[in-house]
């Protein structure tokens, strides 16, 4: 989100900005991170699930 906030902000502030160039850049942008999250969360299902959740207060002392 803040590059995607940095990039639309940076068309208004930025002078002599192709603003097309910059909006194209913003698409690509966001259709790459959707599409490796996708493919990504693809390979996470298939991975299956675990068990048991990680249980992290084995790892801290009570005193």
């Amino acid at each position: 989100m803040p590059g995607i906030m940095g990039g639309v902000a940076a068309i208004f502030v930025v002078a002599g900005l192709d603003v097309q160039s910059q909006l194209m850049a913003i698409a690509i942008t966001v259709a790459i991170a959707i599409g490796s999250g996708w493919f990504v969360g693809q390979i996470l299902a298939l991975l299956g699930t675990r068990i048991l959740p990680y249980d992290d207060s084995e790892e801290f002392l009570d005193e």
